[in-house]
């Protein structure tokens, strides 16, 4: 057993815990859209036949306290791939965090990209890539409006500078995408030298 403050963040809650390292990292959404990685490691009970998770670590910290998001952002996708943690926040403009998780005693906070609309739904295209299925947005008179479905490709190849190397836009106003709460909705074929990457 154990517990984090707050609901599982993101649209596709089930990639809001994962295990790096053996320890459980999860992602979580307290009162007020305050957002929090927490690092829980597994400690047998004296006594007991059952084990208990305790928190280690997590983010905000002593060290690293600006907040995960700006104020009003939700979070809109996670996933966590090897040793990092990939979280979108979304309000007007879409953040991306890279957290580096190598040391899950002490994450933190390793980049950002700040791009017009949201992802969320994360996919890992081999070492360095990443697909991002959300929305586009723009901003008029100070109110932002969702547009067609948004599938971007990022280069995270160094985490303190995420880039997106191309993204590409289905659809207008009102479309949408079940792979944006459904990760089985997505068919991925890896590509090599004789065929690119296929994605349905």
């Amino acid at each position: 057993t154990g517990y984090v403050i707050g609901r599982l963040a993101g649209s596709n809650t089930g990639f809001s815990m994962a295990e790096v390292n053996g320890d459980l990292v999860v992602i979580s959404t307290g009162s007020g859209n305050k957002h929090r990685l927490s690092v829980l490691r597994q400690h047998d009970v004296d006594g007991e036949d059952y084990t208990t998770f305790d928190p280690v670590a997590g983010l905000p910290n002593e060290n690293y306290p600006t907040p995960i998001g700006k104020p009003g952002e939700q979070i809109k996708a996670v996933r966590v791939i090897n040793n990092r943690a990939y979280i979108v926040t979304y309000r007007r403009r879409d953040p991306l965090y890279v957290i580096d998780l190598s040391d899950t005693d002490a994450p933190q906070v390793r980049g950002e990209l700040e791009i017009p609309g949201y992802s969320d739904y994360f996919h890992a295209i081999g070492e360095n890539l990443l697909l991002g299925i959300g929305k586009d947005s723009i901003i008029i008179d100070s109110r932002t409006t969702e547009l067609g479905v948004k599938v971007a490709l990022f280069d995270v190849t160094d985490p303190v500078n995420p880039t997106e190397i191309k993204h590409y836009i289905i659809g207008d106003r009102g479309s949408s995408s079940q792979a944006q709460y459904n990760h089985k909705a997505i068919a991925y074929l890896p590509g090599n030298e004789d065929r690119p990457h296929r994605l349905a």
